[in-house]
């Protein structure tokens, strides 16, 4: 997959700059051509942003509400090589071409648009750059955004009984969300949980309280099914599955987390008690699906994130419909001790994207974004202190603290390992020798991120495992 820039193309010819007012897409979304990603204002009018070619959304860097220039970039896009490679010249030069774009925004005359726009020297409002609406008495007629629209009716709440703090009293998305708040006493403190038709998750929870603390999590896709539960690795977080949730989340519900001190759970302590690390996780992922009221999950979990997947499997059996495991922890003795101490000491841009670089096979995966994203990461004191930290807890000397390889045999559930065969973090080798029940797969010219540079098999492979239930 090609990892691209998707920046804010002109939408007018007096447009110079415009505010995000609401993503479409969320990041591991797929889209297709065409197909409207955000909704921006303009000076003029609000306008939808259409996607200029098939792909998927990697990671938003223009949130909502913010102000961006024409050729700023809004998001991070994945393309597959095919698509990228196949692509004819006359694609391209279509493409390039604003005009397409252009077709898709309805202009408006100034008789339109009625007469009020702010004046600000006089602190008063003389033209709009909105069409004045006559008549509010008609849910059709009200001032709301498509999102806060599509919101509204699926929790059955008339629009005429939400207050709109956009501009000109139009109704957003966040004021849906906050009516929501006020007539649900939620699990979840950020957003509660909704279905649309067919099942399909319409809101993303966001936390949930454990003790007393916030663990931040992502949720989304059609429920039916046993949902998929992905688990990160160590100094990661659930956008390293970027490649993964929005593919499957078409035909069932994926949930991921961000573990305690990682992410969206920065701020949730953990004891990091010596020989005990993968019991203490496991104690938060057990209080997890309780409070989430999941009876059984698929989990899918990558080096530390695969060890305690392993350990909850093994601790909690009938919980479990399969396991796919990359580059775990917990099968042999080896880890690479310098990565661990770099990633975690690491402060210079220099030093992190040579700890970056020994994660993959390709240091084309090192994106900008991703660099950037890290050294941001990395400027945070309270992530620092809880990397160094649990780095001193995830081996002892050259060696790994933890070893469940024996334990394999006590389990009776559908089990796939997945490793890249160069991976300079744990050793592929870890891989051999298991029970022959197991389905390993090593990939060659991969790297320890295995699931981000063998995305496409990487999802078929998680299919497969949990196409049972």
């Amino acid at each position: 997959m090609i990892e691209k820039i998707f920046s804010l193309p002109r939408m007018g010819e007096t447009m110079e700059e415009g505010t995000v007012l609401n993503w479409f897409k969320s990041p591991g979304d797929s889209f297709k051509r065409g197909e409207v990603l955000l909704e921006l204002e303009t000076d003029k009018m609000v306008v939808e942003v259409p996607a200029l070619e098939d792909g998927d959304l990697l990671e938003i860097l223009a949130s909502e509400q913010s102000t961006v220039e024409i050729g700023s970039s809004l998001a991070l896009i994945g393309l597959s090589d095919s698509v990228h490679n196949s692509k004819s010249e006359k694609t391209k030069k279509e493409d390039s071409n604003i005009e397409n774009i252009k077709k898709t925004v309805k202009t408006k005359t100034s008789e339109e648009q009625g007469s009020y726009t702010k004046d600000f020297s006089k602190g008063e409002t003389k033209k709009d750059t909105f069409d004045i609406l006559e008549s509010q008495t008609k849910e059709e007629n009200l001032r709301a955004t498509p999102s806060a629209r599509r919101l509204a009716k699926i929790n059955n709440i008339p629009l005429k009984k939400v207050t709109g703090t956009g501009p000109v009293g139009r109704i957003e998305k966040k004021d849906v969300e906050d009516i929501i708040k006020k007539i649900k006493n939620p699990l979840f403190e950020d957003k509660d949980k909704h279905s649309g038709e067919s099942g399909e998750q319409v809101l993303e929870g966001q936390f949930l309280k454990i003790r007393d603390y916030q663990l931040g999590f992502k949720r989304k896709g059609i429920s039916g099914r046993t949902p998929l539960l992905f688990i990160h690795g160590f100094g990661a977080d659930s956008q390293t599955w970027r490649y993964s949730l929005g593919e499957l989340s078409k035909t069932r519900e994926v949930w991921s987390i961000d573990l305690p001190g990682h992410g969206n759970s920065l701020e949730f302590p953990m004891e990091y008690e010596s020989k005990t690390l993968f019991d203490d996780y496991v104690k938060v992922l057990e209080e997890f699906l309780a409070k989430s009221d999941l009876k059984k999950v698929h989990l899918i979990g990558h080096s530390l994130g695969g060890g305690i997947a392993l350990k909850f499997a093994l601790n909690h059996q009938s919980a479990v419909s399969s396991l796919t495991l990359f580059a775990p922890m917990g099968l042999g003795n080896s880890i690479n001790k310098k990565f661990i101490k770099n990633f975690a000491e690491g402060e210079t841009t220099h030093e992190i994207k040579e700890s970056l670089n020994m994660l993959f096979y390709k240091n084309s995966f090192v994106t900008d974004s991703l660099l950037n994203a890290t050294v941001l990461q990395h400027q945070n004191p309270k992530f620092r202190k809880i990397l160094d930290r649990l780095s001193s807890r995830l081996k002892e000397q050259n060696k790994q603290i933890w070893n469940l390889r024996d334990e394999l045999k006590n389990l009776s559930l559908p089990i796939k390992l997945i490793w890249g065969k160069e991976d300079q973090i744990l050793p592929s080798s870890h891989a051999q020798g298991l029970p022959g029940s197991l389905a390993v797969h090593i990939f060659p010219n991969t790297g320890h991120m295995v699931h981000i540079e063998q995305s496409q098999d990487i999802n078929r492979l998680i299919g497969e495992n949990s196409a049972q239930d």
